[in-house]
């Protein structure tokens, strides 16, 4: 459950990160007082692959490191007075409270008990990104850990799953620590399309090396959704590439010329 975390919102990319003089502007330092919090987010982000073992209620390596970063957070927060933000909390409410109606009606209300925690769960961690984000150097820090996190990952998933591949298309679909290939593969295409919506790493030869390997550890899942999402990806990226260089002139130029052949 803890993979839904990748679509948790990040603010928006802040500048393309080069001086006037096109050097790379130097990264703002994070205030000491903010690492522990940090810290703990960045292992929590590093552990999200780590979906084995299970303990009860389906409770993971992954899960355990987000309940130290979400503690650690509050701490922070009473520590330094820092803002605490919860996103989502509209949506959440109701999902709990439609949870809570159909728990008390329903002939399972343990499972639904359940699946409200872990929508908390989920709020809790969101809250946790959110108010680290705030923070100065916050943001390419939690960036930086994904991108190179995944890209470990994703070495370390085709180099366990080599030997596999070789012996047969049934074998080649391991899921690795994940679990669940098409889970495994959500993880990489989500880190893979990351990299490219941020620039991390600002190196452009490290963005086309990490890549390559996250696509390449996409297609050893054998997930054809991660595989159609990575089709999805790259059309949305050429279509917003196009559309941002070609602007509100093009569009008008198009339907300037539509309206002239109708006339005619």
């Amino acid at each position: 459950m803890t993979l839904i975390t990748g679509s948790t919102v990040l603010p928006a990319r802040q500048g393309s990160g080069r001086r006037w003089d096109g050097r790379a502007a130097p990264r703002p330092p994070v205030p000491v007082q903010d690492r522990f919090a940090l810290n703990a987010a960045r292992l929590a982000i590093c552990c999200l692959p780590v979906l084995l073992p299970r303990a009860g209620s389906n409770t993971t390596p992954a899960d355990l490191a987000i309940m130290f970063a979400v503690g650690s957070t509050v701490l922070w927060a009473a520590y330094t007075g820092g803002r605490l933000t919860v996103p989502y909390r509209l949506g959440v409410s109701v999902m709990v409270i439609a949870g809570l109606v159909s728990g008390l009606f329903g002939r399972w209300p343990g499972l639904a008990l359940l699946s409200i925690l872990q929508d908390l769960f989920l709020l809790a961690w969101a809250a946790t990104l959110a108010s680290l984000l705030y923070r100065a150097g916050a943001l390419d820090v939690l960036l930086r850990t994904w991108v190179w996190s995944a890209a470990g990952w994703g070495v370390a998933f085709v180099a366990s799953t080599t030997s596999a591949v070789t012996a047969g298309p049934d074998a080649a679909r391991v899921s690795f620590t994940f679990g669940d290939q098409n889970a495994a593969g959500l993880y990489f295409v989500i880190s893979m399309l990351i990299m490219i919506a941020t620039g991390r790493p600002r190196s452009r030869v490290a963005r086309i090396v990490i890549g390559a390997v996250l696509l390449l550890a996409t297609l050893y899942t054998g997930s054809l959704g991660a595989i159609s999402g990575v089709l999805l990806g790259v059309a949305c990226g050429v279509v917003l590439g196009v559309g941002d260089r070609r602007g509100l002139a093009a569009a008008v130029a198009l339907g300037a010329s539509l309206c002239s052949r109708r006339r005619r």
